[in-house]
């Protein structure tokens, strides 16, 4: 939709929410999220035929983001 509307997208990364609301559980116990607005992206720079780029690109951004431990397993610095 960014693409088609020529918007940017802003990367919103969340961390500690996992300690917050474990996997598989609806049990949410106390604590704290860190939410974190990350610097825009400019969708109108890419095609609609480039989206699985710019989806690299925001995966790339929120990945780097979180902390070193919560990070997907393979990206570079993480833990």
């Amino acid at each position: 939709m960014a693409i088609k509307a020529g918007v940017p997208i802003v990367p919103i990364a969340c961390s500690g929410a996992h300690r917050i609301m474990r996997k598989r559980s609806l049990q949410i116990h106390p604590g704290e999220i860190l939410v974190e607005f990350l610097s825009p992206i400019d969708a109108s720079q890419y095609t609609f035929e480039e989206r699985e780029k710019l989806n690299m690109v925001v995966h790339d951004a929120l990945a780097a983001g979180l902390p070193a431990d919560q990070r997907p397993v393979g990206f570079p610095g993480a833990a």
